[in-house]
């Protein structure tokens, strides 16, 4: 061939003709009149094999035999001279032949069934049409194609075949080779459904579930779960569990939960053994078991499952169901954390925090904080603001800090709101605002948080950003004080003692004092042992007045350390000693307690 010749051929070969584009080919393969070049051989015979070429067919198919312009593959191959074979061309079935002789692994086994099942298919056979389409789908000895699976699965649903039918409801519902269709979807399932088709009855089942081309009806949900469930389909089993726990389309009944969670945890369902767990471990249709919870956690979590590993992360953290291991506690809220739980990933970061099982990390516990405020955790929202508000792990940001304060707020944390509420009264992070600090505080404390509820009683009391109410504040300091909030029963108390919003009662006083003063409220151990001293609200009593002044005292309460070396130089309460009086007073003095000053000047032992 001369090289005019050759740049004749490839000027008809660049307008389409698919002879030319073969011969081009070859020319570039042989390197005939031009430099030999595989991948320029391939470009051109793949030209001429789109249009149907039989020669360009084969030639190509040899290409990937040897591997030469492309990359060695026996199944493209084979797939190449069987459409070579069809058109006619002499040596492809002895090609194909070779092609097995030379590779027999599984994949290619797969092709030569593929020829064998396609030759049936197109006999009319409806089961090799239906492994045909299959074929196409699952790329089973050929390349995937939709369309031609959604025809063979058509062809062989029209003669009846039951598996056909069924996954002709999967092509509509997945819109494999067609337009996805959920109402077709389930008319073809509920042909298949119909005849007993296992999956057609659990697929339909979701269709009702849901919704999904068809109208939501629980009841048929699980009436079809449950004959799917009972031939053994493990997601129909977990499924009806699930509806039995909710009570939908069937009673709420926990222990038909339970058992359904144990058919499907017990072939192996990730998430009916998750389930299954929490069933055990809240006590939930079975009696509360937190090692038979751990259990299946653990299957659950060792198959992957984010929420299994978190909780039982959490089980090893807290040593329920089995022994505590905060370091295999960290192992499971890792994996979690690293398929990107939220919840896990901010367990993590305050393992890293305050170095529970790990070493103690700020900058990694912030790093993780971040990942799952991101995400929206709320926890991990209001703990990432700790970090920014106290500088730990990060560098101090006030600003940053109420920020992150008010994402968590807004989705209803309590603990945020509170912090929050702070920013806003001291000006923190955010302009200084008592009406926007009650606020907060009120949403904090009608969620029943004691210690907004303590603080917004202080806004009614002092009247900060909500008009000035001792009743409204003696309200909220009893549902605090109620809690155990000593400050709160301090504050009561001297409304008990003032009448400031309580029907004034000395005795009530002391019984709130008396509370908070017991979990080591300065103050209130200051007023209860005037009380006990005065006889006011309990029988005097000169002794027990003295020990509170003392515990008071030690505190660094001056009026307490002034009333304690009177009790010390009077022998009142305690045994009369001149030095001790005089230490206690001093103490009082040196805080600028003015009565303690004179006390001293009197007796001349300034």
């Amino acid at each position: 061939m001369s090289k005019e010749t050759f740049r004749q051929l490839k000027k008809e070969a660049h307008r389409g003709d698919a002879q030319c584009q073969y011969l081009v080919g070859d020319a570039y393969y042989y390197g005939t009149d031009v430099k030999e070049n595989y991948k320029s051989a391939v470009a051109w015979y793949l030209k001429a094999a789109e249009q149907g070429h039989a020669d360009a067919l084969y030639a190509l198919g040899q290409c990937y035999v040897h591997g030469e312009g492309v990359r060695k593959d026996y199944v493209k191959a084979i797939e190449l001279f069987v459409r070579a074979e069809k058109k006619g061309h002499a040596d492809a079935a002895k090609a194909i032949d070779d092609c097995y002789n030379s590779n027999l692994s599984k994949r290619h086994k797969s092709v030569k069934e593929f020829r064998k099942q396609l030759k049936a298919a197109e006999k009319g056979n409806p089961k090799a049409m239906n492994a045909v389409g299959y074929a196409y789908i699952n790329r089973q000895g050929v390349a995937r194609d939709e369309t031609k699976a959604f025809e063979w699965y058509s062809r062989a649903a029209e003669k009846g075949y039951l598996a056909a039918i069924y996954n002709l409801g999967d092509c509509y519902y997945y819109g494999h080779g067609v337009s996805q269709d959920f109402a077709k979807a389930a008319e073809w399932y509920s042909k298949a459904a119909d005849k007993g088709h296992l999956d057609a009855q659990y697929y339909l089942g979701i269709c009702y579930d849901v919704g999904r081309g068809v109208p939501k009806d629980h009841y048929k949900a699980a009436e079809l779960y449950q004959k799917a469930a009972k031939k053994g389909k493990v997601e129909a089993q977990y499924n009806l569990g699930v509806s039995y726990a909710r009570g939908e389309g069937v009673p709420e009944i926990h222990s038909k939960a339970v058992e359904w969670y144990t058919k499907a945890a017990k072939q192996g369902h990730s998430n009916a053994q998750f389930n299954l767990a929490n069933c055990y471990y809240d006590g939930r249709g079975v009696k509360k078991n937190l090692a038979k919870a751990v259990e299946w956690y653990t299957k659950s979590a060792e198959q992957g499952n984010a929420n299994a590993q978190y909780n039982l992360g959490n089980c090893y953290m807290n040593g329920e169901g089995v022994r505590k291991d905060q370091a295999r506690a960290n192992k499971w809220y890792e994996k979690a954390s690293d398929q990107g739980l939220a919840n896990a990933q901010n367990s993590l970061a305050t393992s890293y925090y305050y170095g529970r099982g790990v070493k103690k990390d700020p900058v990694k516990a912030v790093e993780l904080y971040l990942k799952a405020a991101k995400q929206g955790d709320q926890f991990a929202q209001c703990n990432l603001a700790n970090c920014y508000s106290d500088g730990e792990g990060v560098t101090k940001d006030l600003v940053k800090a109420a920020e992150w304060y008010a994402k968590s707020a807004e989705q209803g944390n309590a603990n945020a709101q509170n912090c929050l509420a702070f920013c806003y009264y001291k000006g923190e992070g955010v302009t200084k605002d008592f009406y926007k600090a009650a606020e907060w505080w009120r949403r904090a404390a009608e969620q029943g948080y004691a210690k907004a509820q303590y603080h917004l009683g202080n806004c009614y009391y002092a009247g900060e950003g909500v008009a000035k109410n001792f009743t409204m504040s003696a309200d909220w300091y009893v549902k605090a004080a109620q809690q155990g909030h000593a400050s709160a029963q301090y504050n009561l108390g001297n409304a008990y003692y003032f009448g400031e919003g309580m029907t004034k009662n000395a005795v009530k006083a002391v019984e709130w004092w008396t509370k908070s003063a017991n979990q080591g409220d300065p103050m209130a151990q200051f007023n209860l042992a005037n009380s006990y001293f005065n006889g006011d609200g309990v029988t005097k009593n000169y002794y027990t007045a003295a020990m509170w002044y003392e515990k008071s005292a030690k505190q660094g309460i001056d009026r307490a350390q002034y009333c304690l070396g009177l009790c010390y130089y009077y022998g009142e309460g305690a045994s009369k000693d001149r030095a001790k009086a005089i230490v206690w007073l001093r103490k009082a003095a040196a805080q600028g307690h003015a009565k303690a000053k004179e006390f001293l000047a009197k007796i001349g032992s300034r």
